[in-house]
């Protein structure tokens, strides 16, 4: 074919060259998507694709008009990740359903490992999981240890501590390790007499694992699966008693069943995302743009000991003393040539629905040795044909490394039919890897609903819109507590403040000047306590609050400045520190959590962070709180939290005792008296009372009611978006002051 000049072409060749990438560390490293192929230019070709396909929703094509299709189930994980890190929203289709997921894997893997540790499937994934983050080498070196000990990975896991092998592991990870290990110990020991939700609730965040999802793209998601495991482990427990290795059963056959699930496609039609799925399932559909990918996959070679024919010729491979491929023998070869042509001529009939699945461009993508260009043979990867049916018997010499992309001329069946071809190499890598980390929109992955255990109507019933916030905060409890019609307007329908009404009319005072900003008050005052080492606590010098300050666009008077620091200093001197400090490494600053209110499918997660949360050697946590709300005279920090923070401390106690510890103690810190705690304990016995108390509040957000307050004031409906034109009440009742 001949080179073209700006023709648009409706099919692509998108080549990606195999040769190279191995031979560069950092180049390989650069590419990421480690763990998802073996082979780097597998993982550079996914990234092609995945720009190649973010350039046509930058150009006004929708996402759900694009589907991505491969030949084996295996090669959809690499493409839907190399998708979400271009920014695109995808939907897979069939092969990975709820119970696929890796997280969801990883969390049945800890299980089960602590079910029985001499399962050595479940405790090598646990151990290459975020929830140990040991490596290849590290792995490595333990299975090499117990192989040679005899006793098994648990055996060497156990005694890690005199273990001379872990003397190889570079000193952090040998300490991380041995964290897991006497962690993983203690939760073994402990697993019969807890609650398979708590034991999953206690691993994810002693390791840390939560937080190593949550930085990935679509963390949100992933964590949420897990919470949904915990749901339907407490869900489990509820209807059949406390059974780790039941519960752990009864996934496995669930996920047996999602993998039988039925052969509709398209779960939702109206979805704006990149469909994936195996060419199989595209039968019968049609697509604007279709994206044959993965074609220069080796596919499965013959492995068969025993071949029968049609005619009932017998063929066998027989192994030798030695060792070694085997021996063919009676028609063995005749019977293999044979079915290694009948599997090359179901591949390309099987690459005909593929690409006829297309309406208007279609974009055919795999991995070739651009330097020998191998030839088509039976057997062989796909790429190989479909090159020279595009480009002609001789395809290095229309393509070339240095001029990477390029539009050929062809026909078919007497029309016109340009093809552009793009050839990636080592050498222009920064056209893929130089977008790796960029994000565009928010990413999100759309998965199918994971199949219900019960039986059901036969035809659903239409799904209601869900009423409220998929998610909750104590804040926003408090809201909806104050003026439900005003957290509507703010949280649901996404509504902006609008500016505070002036200030009304009242006589000259003396003072000078008027206050710090409590708002901006407190945020200074908890980064620089964020900061404070409880150990050696040690007061902020000045420049370091002016720097805050100047951060957020105010220069502060020289007596905020001393104000500030006189918070930081009474709370570094108060017995409350000096607890924190003996906690140790116990203690962890601004602490996320999250849990599902019920165990309703809608129930929406309450989430949060704590300033500081310190766990004792028995489990029980101390969760702290610091107020720098200035109080009046006469009044106490016990009666400002029960007046002001009552929905907090639930919140806090709550979210401490669903993840496991036997007791918390809730610790509100007023930094202007910060010897005087509003302290209040709670254990699992106050767990039913905590629960129906916000689940009392969360309430009307889920059914959906937003009356007006019956009290309206200035402090509260100042800033309303509808207190102009929305609101109920006149302008004399939201503008007068605040009752009492």
């Amino acid at each position: 074919p001949d080179r073209l000049e700006g023709d648009v072409a409706a099919v692509e060749l998108l080549l990606t060259d195999t040769r190279g990438w191995d031979e560069d560390p950092e180049l390989e490293a650069s590419i990421g998507l480690v763990g998802l192929a073996d082979q780097p230019w597998r993982r550079a070709e996914a990234r092609l694709v995945a720009r190649r396909l973010r350039e046509e929703i930058d150009a006004g094509r929708r996402q759900g008009d694009i589907v991505v299709l491969v030949r084996a189930t295996a090669s959809l994980r690499i493409m839907e990740q190399a998708l979400e890190e271009e920014g695109l929203t995808t939907y897979v289709v069939g092969g990975r359903g709820y119970w696929s997921q890796e997280q969801v894997r990883d969390g049945l893997a800890y299980l089960r490992a602590l079910a029985n540790p001499l399962d050595e499937e479940a405790l090598l994934g646990v151990l290459a999981s975020p929830f140990a983050s040991v490596d290849s080498d590290g792995i490595v070196l333990l299975a090499r240890a117990a192989r040679t000990d005899g006793r098994g990975i648990w055996a060497q896991l156990s005694g890690f501590a005199d273990a001379g092998w872990s003397a190889d592991l570079p000193q952090a990870a040998r300490e991380r390790l041995k964290r897991f290990a006497e962690l993983f110990a203690a939760e073994h020991v402990a697993a019969p007499r807890v609650a398979t939700e708590v034991l999953l609730e206690r691993g994810l965040a002693a390791t840390g694992y939560d937080l190593a999802i949550l930085a990935r793209p679509d963390g949100e998601r992933r964590l949420a699966n897990l919470r949904k495991l915990m749901r339907l482990a407490r869900d489990f427990e509820q209807a059949e008693g406390r059974d780790l290795r039941a519960f752990l059963d009864f996934a496995a056959t669930q996920e047996l069943e999602a993998a039988r699930e039925g052969e509709a496609p398209l779960e939702s039609e109206g979805l704006d995302a990149i469909r994936l799925m195996t060419i199989h399932r595209a039968k019968g559909l049609e697509f604007g743009l279709v994206c044959v990918a993965d074609l220069g996959r080796e596919p499965a070679r013959n492995s068969d000991p025993l071949l029968i024919g049609h005619d009932g010729a017998l063929g066998l491979r027989l192994l030798t003393l030695g060792g070694g491929k085997g021996v063919p023998a009676l028609a063995y070869e005749a019977l293999s040539t044979e079915k290694v042509l009948a599997e090359a001529e179901e591949e390309r009939r099987l690459l005909y629905v593929a690409m006829t699945r297309a309406r208007e461009k279609l974009v055919l993508s795999g991995g070739i040795d651009a330097g020998r260009w191998p030839e088509a043979r039976p057997g062989a990867p796909p790429v190989r044909w479909v090159a020279r049916a595009l480009l002609g018997d001789h395809p290095g010499a229309v393509v070339s490394p240095d001029e990477p992309e390029t539009v050929l001329s062809g026909s078919w069946q007497g029309r016109r039919a340009p093809v552009r071809v793009h050839l990636l190499t080592t050498g222009h890598a920064e056209t893929v890897v130089s977008r790796r980390n960029r994000r565009i929109g928010s990413t999100q992955t759309v998965l199918p609903a994971m199949p219900t255990v019960d039986s059901g109507p036969a035809i659903a019933p239409r799904a209601q819109p869900r009423l409220g916030p998929a998610r909750l905060s104590y804040s926003s409890l408090g809201d909806y507590e104050r003026c439900p019609y005003r957290f509507y307007l703010r949280r649901v329908l996404g509504l902006g403040d609008i500016p505070e009404p002036p200030p009304p009319l009242s006589p000259p005072t003396s003072e000078s000047a008027p206050a710090l900003d409590p708002r901006l008050r407190g945020t200074l005052v908890h980064a620089l306590l964020e900061d404070l080492d409880f150990r050696r606590p040690i007061a902020p010098a000045r420049a370091r609050v002016k720097s805050l300050a100047d951060a957020h666009g105010t220069a502060l008077a020289h007596d905020e400045i001393d104000d500030v620091i006189a918070l930081v200093t009474a709370f570094a001197g108060s017995p409350l520190c000096r607890r924190l400090a003996a906690a140790g490494r116990s203690v962890r600053r601004e602490a996320p959590f999250a849990f599902a209110l019920d165990t309703s499918p809608d129930a929406p997660l309450l989430t949060g962070y704590v300033d500081v949360m310190a766990t004792d050697l028995d489990g029980s946590v101390l969760v702290v709180d610091y107020k720098t709300d200035r109080l009046e005279p006469g009044d106490t920090p016990a009666a400002a939290v029960v007046r002001a923070y009552g929905i907090q401390r639930m919140v806090y106690a709550l979210a401490a005792l669903r993840a496991g510890a036997p007791a918390v103690e809730v610790a509100h810190c007023y930094l202007e008296q910060p010897a005087e705690l509003a302290s209040a304990t709670f254990t699992h016995s106050d767990l039913p009372e905590l629960a129906e108390a916000l689940l009392g509040l969360a309430q009307g957000v889920r059914a959906g009611r937003y009356p007006v307050t019956s009290t309206p004031h200035r402090e509260l409906c100042g800033t309303c978006p509808g207190r102009l034109a929305l609101c109920s009440h006149p302008e004399r009742l939201t503008l007068r002051p605040a009752p009492g």
